[in-house]
């Protein structure tokens, strides 16, 4: 039997005036563990606890079988955390002025700068690294900057390392040199317990997986009793960006705004237009943050070239550009510093335009047009609320309004890979799932209240003789519901006494009288309100309120 390491049950979390949970987690010696969440901010919370920044306000925290207080910010808590836990996230922690020797040792001022390299050397032999110690951190990639903080861990001896928003940075090829890193780590009896975001993780190499819907555990799984396929089903959760305005026709050349001509060995060349929406994927982690430095204006070496109206983009004309509010730039990369934390909505949105305008903060005319734009993206909040109050979402929809109201001519938005919502495919089969609960629910609903017309209604009402199911020896719902030890003989006889000339009317009085048809009810309108859940989990499309209709409507079916 493995040898637990870390246990919480019934762990409520708080962060800032959020409180979360249950949390539910366990960690095994020598094992790879998953948490998998269905959004950004949940993922953040479990992070920030493992990296101290938060804790437990109530629930019960184990390490190696030894209770621990939850109260929150418990010191001993804290104490195990920090002498045994090693959190690595997509923002990396390495320091940048230090080399990479004392980026691994640099708790380790006791050892010779010579015993340090020494030790370097050993452990990247050991793991198969191939990364001069005499480069700098900011010319590293991602994925050894990712190696380098293990290497710092495996320096601490922290055998827990927590691996947070990693996946997404990371293309195939270099995910699987992590889970080689990770198998290494694990022989070495290591833990690794990896959060993700459900369309980041990987299960390939996963013992145990937590699964957290709405900042609560709903389920845990060994690696073998479940597929991701399984997990984006019970997560559930797809939404989009909301469409202010419909996307206008294809533009003609002239309205040509950017021409992109990077992919220098194929010569592809890709134009920008007024009206559309044009998608870029970055094969590589260093391609997305060589991009995104070259459109803030940064001299990097780019293997291609963009022009702007046939002008070919400059460092300079770059910034110039963001200046005059032409060019517009969102970095979700950045996400939890978009907006000021300290003001208000009205004042974030309007900020932009501080460039063109004096006294912006105070005309009238602004704060009419910033509650037009949020009232048609999000109309649940207010314009005074401070934006450290919204959610990372609402924050998501703010950052395209404020740019929408500057009407820059070209917006460009960083997105990486653990905010990009999942393949058409899965957000189809999920549409195609609450359909089908919808069908079953409807039919089930349409079902019952025919059960309860053949007590309840008269011929001239349903067309079909009352008590009809009776005579056929149909035991519908009404009767079976008031079934009990002491009727079910007398009500056997009564119903095979119809064929004697009994009178079907003795039964029905007696079924209403012990409660069936109101027992039917309550089921169908159950039946209906699945219904209705359904649908509404679905995006809206054409007929869908005819779809809402006939569930109303069965409340007065007669025939």
């Amino acid at each position: 039997m493995k040898e637990e390491l870390i246990r919480i049950e019934d762990g409520i979390i708080k962060q800032g005036k959020s409180l979360r949970g249950p949390f539910f987690f366990h960690l095994y010696k020598g094992e790879i563990s998953g948490i998998v969440t269905d959004n950004f901010e949940d993922r953040k919370l479990i992070e920030n606890f493992f990296a101290k920044q938060n804790g437990l306000m109530s629930g019960t925290f184990f390490y190696k079988g030894e209770k621990y207080n939850s109260q929150f910010y418990n010191s001993e808590v804290r104490k195990k955390l920090c002498q045994n836990v090693t959190v690595i996230s997509d923002a990396t922690k390495l320091t940048n002025y230090l080399s990479i020797t004392d980026n691994i040792f640099i708790y380790g001022e006791h050892f010779s700068y010579k015993k340090r390299k020494q030790m370097v050397l050993q452990l990247m032999e050991f793991f198969d690294l191939n990364i001069p110690v005499n480069k700098k951190i900011r010319e590293l990639s991602f994925l050894e900057q990712v190696e380098i903080q293990l290497l710092h861990a495996v320096g601490r001896h922290n055998k827990i390392i927590i691996v947070c928003g990693v996946n997404g940075k990371l293309n195939l090829e270099e995910l699987e040199e992590l889970e080689r890193f990770y198998t290494l780590l694990v022989g070495l009896n290591y833990s690794i317990c990896q959060i993700e975001t459900y369309n980041t993780i990987s299960l390939e190499r996963m013992d145990r997986i937590h699964i957290l819907k709405k900042g609560k555990t709903i389920a845990e799984f060994n690696r073998t009793e479940i597929s991701k396929k399984e997990v984006y089903k019970i997560l559930d959760n797809s939404r989009d960006f909301k469409n202010v305005n419909d996307r206008k026709s294809m533009s003609s050349s002239n309205d040509r705004k950017v021409k992109m001509n990077w992919i220098s060995h194929t010569g592809e060349t890709i134009w920008i237009r007024s009206g559309e929406i044009t998608n870029l994927v970055c094969g590589t982690s260093e391609l997305f943050i060589t991009l995104k430095n070259y459109f803030c204006g940064e001299k990097v070496e780019l293997n291609g070239s963009f022009y702007w109206e046939n002008k070919r983009v400059t460092p300079k004309l770059a910034k110039n550009l963001k200046r005059k509010r032409l060019l517009g730039m969102i970095d979700y990369t950045d996400i939890e510093h978009i907006l000021f934390d300290n003001l208000s909505i009205l004042e974030n949105l309007c900020y932009p335009l501080c460039q063109k305008k004096r006294g912006f903060f105070l005309k009238k005319k602004y704060g009419e047009l910033v509650k037009e734009y949020v009232n048609t993206i999000s109309p649940d909040i207010t314009l005074d609320k401070k934006t450290k109050e919204l959610s990372l979402e609402q924050i998501m929809y703010l950052a395209v309004c404020r740019w929408m109201i500057c009407k820059p001519q070209v917006l460009i938005i960083f997105i990486p890979v653990f905010l990009i919502k999942p393949q058409t495919d899965y957000v189809m089969e999920r549409i195609l799932i609450e359909l089908k609960k919808y069908g079953h629910a409807l039919g089930m609903a349409f079902q019952i209240t025919d059960d309860i017309m053949d007590y309840r209604e008269t011929t001239e009402t349903t067309g079909k003789p009352v008590g009809n199911d009776l005579r056929e020896g149909l035991l519908t719902y009404p009767l079976l519901s008031i079934v009990n030890d002491g009727n079910k003989d007398k009500l056997l006889e009564d119903i095979k006494g119809l064929n004697n000339g009994g009178n079907e009317q003795d039964i029905i009085d007696y079924v209403i009288a012990q409660g069936g048809i109101d027992n039917t009810l309550a089921v169908a309108d159950k039946y209906c309100k699945d219904a209705l859940a359904a649908l509404a989990a679905v995006r809206d499309f054409p007929g869908k309120e005819f779809l809402v209709m006939a569930v109303e409507n069965l409340a007065d079916r007669k025939v």
